[in-house]
């Protein structure tokens, strides 16, 4: 099963289109992905990078790095790992593919790399493409060119105004997302406030901090069981938020003060 680790949700662009919506100064800890090894080692045979821009800075893929010293994770035999990146930052910082080539190296880890040069990113997009192709040529890494090519391929998450929902199905193989702060779901194309807002609801999988492999496997079939009960899927937008017996769509304002009365909650009940 594949893992994706949102490292961080910081974004060192802001496209219009962006289903995570607005960045934020956040990066995942160590420990957390230190937790999501220990904890399901045995079912992961692929790990990505999701969230904003991973290469925004060094330390945060150091951080990546430094969490594989200790883990028991059979790189070598896994699927090659999707990276996704604007490529602003890792075309122009030698340091950072540096360090990406190093983790290749050293961990026998397989890798591709997907650089976003479709119509919503700048028009140097395929100048980074070409400059971190030829970097990582010789060394067997494969860079591709990634993004949607047409509006239609937007989903209604974030900032955009697509109409298009997410749709989750019974047939789906789904990977788990793990987001900054340990929680888990079966989709990588939820949008942070989405996230946020829906903590607790059949669509989250628990957090790698206090879910054990059998409690995620468990709650994995509980989900396929939810959506089992909507005829066999689910279709999810931004303004989409758990009741407590189904999802709703609400209006924006709505959905904020949902959010946040959420989020107060959650803090008041771990403070007490």
């Amino acid at each position: 099963m594949q893992f994706m680790l949102e490292l961080t949700r910081q974004c060192d662009l802001v496209c219009t289109h962006c289903l995570r919506g607005d960045a934020e100064d956040k990066n995942m800890p160590e420990h957390i992905m230190q937790r999501v090894y220990r904890n399901y080692g045995d079912i992961i045979d692929s790990l990505a990078f999701g969230g904003g821009e991973s290469f925004i800075n060094k330390d945060i893929l150091q951080t990546f790095r430094d969490s594989l010293i200790y883990s028991d994770l059979n790189i070598k035999w896994f699927d090659p790992m999707w990276i996704v990146t604007n490529g602003l930052n890792l075309s122009k910082d030698e340091d950072i593919l540096d360090l990406l080539l190093e983790i290749h190296i050293t961990f026998g880890m397989p890798m591709t790399i997907a650089i976003s040069t479709d119509k919503w990113h700048p028009k140097k997009s395929e100048v980074y493409f070409n400059i971190i192709n030829d970097f990582f040529d010789p060394w067997d890494i494969e860079v591709i060119q990634y993004g949607p090519t047409y509006d239609s391929k937007l989903v209604s998450m974030g900032k955009t105004t697509s109409n298009n929902p997410i749709k989750l199905t019974e047939d789906d193989d789904y990977l788990v997302y793990v987001d900054v702060n340990g929680n888990m779901w079966p989709s990588c194309d939820l949008s942070y406030t989405f996230m946020d807002a829906n903590i607790g609801s059949p669509i989250h999988l628990g957090n790698a901090l206090t879910t054990t492999q059998s409690q995620l496997e468990g709650n994995i079939a509980l989900f396929k069981d939810f959506l089992l009960k909507n005829n066999g899927e689910l279709n999810l937008t931004n303004n989409t938020i758990y009741n407590g017996h189904t999802f709703i769509s609400i209006g924006q304002n709505e959905r904020y003060n949902q959010s946040i009365s959420h989020t107060e909650s959650r803090i008041n009940t771990a403070s007490s």
